[in-house]
């Protein structure tokens, strides 16, 4: 592996060389960003996912949908189809995507849109839904098109931004130093009970300035599933099950539901993965429940599964939930 690592080196070094020209080009205005006059709040990372942006844009959409009128604009990863597109009642995973339709049933009155030109999309919004004071941009800290107002920058704490290296070598689709332009660094998927002296230590490797402010997160998982009915988690792991996960890491997932001694076995498919039908009959033919995450429930639901549960996620301040918000709230311009 070390061996296969040194012989993507000149790779990387030719990634980080296009990334930097791209850079430069839009800081000498070879390229040109365009500026809103309303609030554009970046959620994104470094790294080619599974930092948590999807529960983060959702925590956004919960502390602060009922104090202004936002919009969530997503490129909609895994999509079938192109254009910009808000999403409704009849949108499917394929042609928006399982994230942006997982936020949608989660969040019916929020204007969720998805579009993969992030300047026209941001145009079409202030054109067609006038009464939006404020877009939320999934991932957007590579977008260098549109100038956001707030960044907030997502890195995990197994998988820190300063213990990975750029593609191919890596993980990270942008340098480190990318990280200097955020205004708020999220270290997510935290142990609860983290100490005073990793956080010391975490806020030096990610060398945090004066100007940004650093936030550690854990997650937290619901105590019901949904599904047909909604069952409470202890009285649903008694029975033995198949659980379902094609998202970037299923570990936490995995980890949690051994925790609380569940039987279970475990269908494991790459992020966004697009289930077919005998994959489908594999799955209903054990005559047990199906676990499944939030996102991949919005896939599987199509195949009108019988059975079929989906287990949410929360994210949880450590500390400072307070002081987060209020950060929030005077950059969504909210008295």
């Amino acid at each position: 592996m070390v061996l296969f690592k040194k012989a993507l080196f000149p790779l990387k070094i030719a990634y980080n060389s296009v990334i930097r020209l791209r850079q430069l080009a839009y800081k000498y205005s070879i390229i040109k960003s365009h500026k809103f006059s309303f609030p554009i709040i970046v959620v994104g990372n470094l790294s080619t996912g599974g930092t948590g942006k999807t529960p983060m844009i959702d925590y956004l959409l919960q502390k602060f949908t009922n104090k202004t009128t936002l919009a969530v604009l997503s490129r909609g990863y895994g999509r079938k189809s192109s254009g910009f597109f808000k999403l409704s009642k009849f949108s499917t995973a394929s042609n928006v995507g399982d994230e942006p339709l997982m936020l949608f049933k989660k969040h019916p009155n929020t204007i969720i849109t998805v579009g993969e030109n992030r300047f026209k999309a941001i145009k079409k919004i202030v054109e067609n839904y006038p009464k939006v004071k404020s877009i939320i941009l999934d991932d957007g800290m590579q977008h260098l098109k549109v100038i956001s107002s707030f960044k907030i920058l997502l890195t995990t704490f197994d998988k820190p931004w300063f213990k990975d290296e750029l593609l191919p070598v890596g993980n990270l689709r942008a340098n480190k130093s990318q990280s200097k332009h955020a205004d708020v660094v999220v270290v997510t998927k935290c142990p609860h009970n983290i100490d005073l002296k990793t956080k010391i230590l975490y806020k030096k490797k990610l060398s945090i300035n004066k100007n940004q402010k650093l936030f550690f997160t854990t997650i937290s998982y619901n105590d019901y599933v949904l599904g047909e009915t909604k069952i409470n988690v202890a009285e649903f792991l008694k029975n033995e099950f198949i659980l379902v996960t094609g998202i970037a890491n299923s570990k936490n997932l995995v980890n949690y539901l051994k925790s609380k001694n569940a039987k279970f076995n475990h269908y494991q498919f790459k992020d966004h993965h697009n289930y077919t039908k005998n994959q489908i009959d594999k799955f209903v033919k054990s005559n047990k429940n199906i676990l499944t995450t939030e996102k991949d429930y919005v896939k599987l639901a199509t195949f009108k599964i019988q059975r079929l549960f989906s287990i949410g996620i929360e994210i949880k301040f450590v500390e400072g939930e307070k002081f987060f918000i209020k950060i929030l709230n005077k950059q969504l311009k909210i008295n």
